[in-house]
């Protein structure tokens, strides 16, 4: 056995059984780690699956040949009991599961009732599942967070556990375990594009997002806008460095709803941004932008520029997210 799989297999009982945990480094442990440990492992994800979502459930979900548990970290609890001195309780760390059914996985939180995923959110646990490998997770070792997600994938016969103290990275592992714990994908950017839904129809109302305002803005502005009123309103914002007011694109609310990105005032130029997809999932839709700024190497005028993006979609009454992917533009 290896001394990174040593590490890890001590570090993640700590964690589990809340006993202090020395720097050591993320990460997963198979076949050669020691029984006593990988057993640890299960008996408390069991207990606390089956204190959270009932014997039955968590039997069903131990059996399963393909199933992730997931222990959320310390940092997404919510208050729990006002206690009468006026602090609160915190709730217990949620647990979460999921397991693959013939077409598709079936996932719950215990708070929410059981539901099936999205073919694309199974297809691409499918696809991450598949190519987990022994580096997957691996950290400098500096962390000590007792308090990162916990992730236990049955897949292939096998058992892999992953823990987080350093919070999540890009890794395969850490997008299993937040997938699972959103029971979606909230961002679409790291998987191939035949994987990603094909996202709503976007109507684009800006030509070059770059420059089509001239209006200052303070700060970044996601916002979404569902009818011709809160429209008419917002329209003289953008546009309050032109002499005159252009009139505002016409837009049929009961068809549609207006998204907007905009950054905040540019002082040289290169900057723009862009709403790339609207995909729609079971909790809702999930715009995704991309903000590019230019790299230290790139020229520009020393313009002030307020790179603005607007998009027309299909009006639905279904609550939007925001998925935001900031990239810097490398220039020769």
């Amino acid at each position: 056995m290896s001394k990174f799989h040593q590490a890890l297999s001590a570090a993640a009982v700590l964690a589990l059984c809340g006993c202090a945990q020395p720097p050591v480094p993320a990460g997963g442990f198979g076949d050669g780690a020691p029984p006593v440990l990988m057993a640890s492992l299960n008996d408390s994800l069991t207990a606390e699956l089956r204190s959270s979502h009932g014997a039955v459930v968590a039997t069903r979900v131990r059996a399963a040949p393909t199933a992730v548990i997931v222990r959320e970290p310390s940092n997404f609890q919510t208050p729990g009991r006002r206690r009468e001195d006026g602090s609160w309780e915190t709730e217990p760390r949620r647990v979460v599961w999921a397991l693959r059914s013939d077409d598709r996985w079936v996932w719950s939180d215990a708070r929410q009732p059981e539901r099936r995923l999205d073919q694309a959110t199974s297809r691409e646990l499918d696809r991450l599942l598949a190519g987990l490998n022994s580096a997957d997770a691996a950290s400098d070792g500096q962390c000590t967070d007792a308090g990162g997600a916990v992730l236990l994938i049955r897949h292939n016969g096998g058992e892999r556990a992953f823990g987080f103290p350093c919070g999540y990275g890009g890794d395969a592992p850490s997008r299993v375990s937040e997938i699972v714990l959103a029971g979606r994908v909230a961002d679409w950017q790291s998987a191939p594009a035949e994987h990603a839904p094909p996202g709503l129809p976007l109507r684009r109302l800006v030509a070059n997002p770059a420059s089509a305002f001239s209006g200052p803005a303070e700060r970044e502005l996601l916002t979404e806008i569902r009818s011709a009123s809160a429209w008419l309103e917002f329209w003289p914002g953008l546009n309050t460095g032109r002499r005159a007011l252009p009139p505002a694109p016409l837009v049929d609310f009961g068809r549609e709803t207006l998204l907007v990105a905009r950054m905040e005032t540019q002082v040289r130029g290169g900057s723009t941004v862009r709403i790339e997809r609207v995909v729609e999932d079971p909790a809702g839709l999930t715009a995704v932008v991309t903000f590019q700024s230019p790299g230290p190497t790139c020229g520009g005028a020393g313009a002030l520029s307020t790179p603005t993006d607007i998009v027309a979609i299909p009006a639905l009454d279904r609550p939007i997210r925001w998925s935001v992917n900031r990239t810097t533009k490398a220039c020769a």
